[in-house]
């Protein structure tokens, strides 16, 4: 499983604050989740521009301002931008909701 890290010690310290990895076959059946594209929040730090705006361990990322997520690469290089807020759409349980989050600093 690929993994990453967005704030504290990874490649965008304190912009995020969040943690994920793709979503895999095993990963979709522990979460109860029809498997497919996206990339799954692991950890989301309190206090973060992800906690403020919502963002909660287990969520499925599956678009950042309107463009597919496959995997964690491609979310990196999505955040990677210097956009001042960002739009992502996320699955949560049975539910698909838009999750808006400003960058930190």
């Amino acid at each position: 499983m690929s993994g990453r890290v967005w704030g504290g010690q990874g490649p965008f310290p304190g912009v995020y604050g969040l943690s994920a990895q793709d979503l895999t076959p095993e990963l979709a059946a522990q979460l109860g989740i029809d498997e497919g594209d996206g990339v799954v929040a692991t950890d989301v730090r309190p206090g973060s521009p992800g906690a403020e705006a919502g963002l909660q361990s287990s969520d499925v990322i599956i678009e950042l301002d309107r463009d597919e997520v496959k995997d964690t690469g491609e979310l990196q290089a999505k955040l990677d931008g210097d956009e001042e807020r960002i739009l992502m759409l996320i699955r949560r349980g049975d539910s698909t909701l838009y999750v808006p989050m400003k960058r930190a600093g």
